[in-house]
């Protein structure tokens, strides 16, 4: 049986001390090696949802409705700040109650979130037993309740740049050669780290070619 992997990430080296978890963000503390943000979450927070919180799970919605300083998992993480949406997910950067360290959340639609649990889970759980390190680093799952219904949630490494966005950076937009080198034997090597375990990438795109360090 072959399995789809699609919206993963692939890590392509660490980050070095000089880079920024939010590029072009005022630099604030260091955690773990990353230049974190340290101002007031709140301002950073639009009033009004990028996705559909009224959008019902059978019209393939039911958004979890987080704020910011919300609790999850019976308090074991404190969302701090947005990261974005997509039409199936929200994601929430949070800290870990017991040493302040940064994990992006995921939070699973209502109507995504079954799918998600027959579907992803058991693929990065795979990865995860096998050791895959080039690919966005899983930290359990647990579920969230809302008006909606059921939110499954993932636990993740925070991320930096993706390679398209150091392309762009880049001086006429090219890539040193052994930079390239680098993110295409990263990118095979992955590749076939999951074709053994016969789960096939769905979507591979230098937009989520993306660089983090491992937790």
């Amino acid at each position: 049986m072959v399995s789809s992997l699609a919206g993963f990430c692939f890590h392509v080296s660490r980050s070095s001390p000089g880079f920024r978890l939010f590029p072009g963000l005022p630099r604030g503390r260091n955690l773990s090696g990353l230049r974190c943000i340290d101002i007031d979450a709140k301002t950073l927070m639009s009033p009004f949802p990028e996705e559909p919180l009224d959008l019902s799970p059978s019209e393939g919605g039911g958004y979890y409705p987080a704020e910011i300083h919300q609790k999850l998992k019976d308090g074991k993480y404190e969302i701090v700040r947005k990261l974005g949406c997509g039409p199936r997910s929200s994601t929430w950067l949070t800290t870990r109650a017991h040493d302040h360290e940064y994990f992006p959340v995921k939070i699973f639609t209502v109507a995504a979130s079954e799918r998600a649990k027959s579907v992803q889970l058991p693929i990065v759980k795979v990865l995860r037993n096998l050791g895959a390190h080039d690919f966005l680093g899983f930290h359990g799952s647990f579920w969230e309740k809302s008006s909606a219904g059921s939110h499954l949630c993932f636990v993740a490494n925070p991320l930096s740049t993706s390679v398209r966005d150091m392309q762009r950076d880049a001086e006429n937009h090219r890539l040193p050669v052994h930079v390239v080198q680098q993110i295409v034997y990263t990118v095979v090597s992955g590749l076939l780290s999951l074709h053994r375990a016969k789960i096939m990438h769905g979507g591979i795109r230098f937009t989520i070619t993306i660089y983090f360090r491992p937790c």
